[in-house]
């Protein structure tokens, strides 16, 4: 299949899920009995269809593009107005079917028979709202900012982004939200999970090793205050050094007594993240 025609087939598959997720739209509206009962201008399948298409300008002139500069163009109050009947799971749902079907669309691209999955978080800008106190940020005597923060599972071989998770920032917990993306994941494709040093954790070791998981994750240099900063490392450049310690609940006398071969760790269950 050719780029073209690989575009145009992803465009279809997009298209159909959208229309798939209209043909259940009352699972996620918040008044299904009357949400979306009449002919708008603003019908369901083009509120997703334009939430997906907005760009970087204001709301009003996307709008205006969408509809062609026409003179009967919705204003931005009826958008946010038809946006708000929504629940946020629609777009989870949309994301979710999509993704599957794209994976489906053509062979997966493998490392000696794994999927490479890499995890990484990002700083998204939100509009400003001093008010919003999960997600403001002070800056000095400027203006201050408010930000989401996104931890995102990426097939590294394929090109697609199969799992995220969106946080308030000033409450964002990488490694839980890694966890979280973990523990939901589903294929019968053996799979590699990569992660920077914001993941580096016993705690998060400790879940993927009693998940059955095979991961590699970059960890902190020694010196810093990461996991490596309780070892001694020989002076110069080395290669080929293995590290060994044995991850424990429990604070025996033997464990207490050999901290050099014994990790204690807190209960490897799953912070939960929304």
């Amino acid at each position: 299949m050719n780029d073209q025609a690989y575009a145009e087939t992803v465009k279809k598959t997009l298209l159909d899920c959208i229309a798939d997720l209209d043909s259940i739209k009352w699972l996620f509206l918040k008044h299904p009995e009357a949400d979306f009962t009449r002919d708008r201008k603003f019908s369901f399948q083009k509120l997703v269809k334009i939430m997906l298409l907005i760009d970087g300008g204001s709301l009003q002139n996307e709008l205006m593009k969408y509809f062609s500069f026409a003179d009967d163009t919705p204003t931005k109050s009826a958008f946010c107005q038809q946006r708000a009947k929504v629940l946020p799971e629609a777009i989870r749902f949309l994301f979710s079917i999509f993704t599957e079907r794209l994976e489906a669309l053509d062979t997966p691209k493998l490392f000696h028979g794994y999927r490479i999955l890499a995890a990484d978080g990002s700083d998204i800008n939100i509009p400003y709202n001093p008010l919003d106190t999960e997600t403001y940020h002070k800056n000095g005597d400027n203006r201050g900012y408010n930000q989401l923060h996104l931890n995102a599972f990426y097939d590294a071989l394929n090109g697609i982004y199969a799992d995220c998770v969106f946080e308030p920032d000033r409450k964002s917990h990488e490694r839980a939200a890694f966890i979280t993306m973990v523990d939901r994941y589903r294929s019968s494709i053996s799979t590699i999970f990569l992660a920077d040093r914001g993941y580096e954790s016993y705690q998060v070791f400790a879940h993927l090793i009693r998940s059955g998981q095979k991961f590699l994750v970059r960890l902190k240099e020694p010196g810093s205050n990461g996991i490596l900063s309780t070892y001694n490392f020989p002076d110069g450049e080395f290669d080929n050094l293995n590290l060994e310690t044995i991850l424990t609940h429990r604070q025996t006398k033997e464990v207490l007594a050999n901290r050099d071969k014994y990790t204690v760790i807190s209960d490897v269950s799953n912070p939960k993240v929304v």
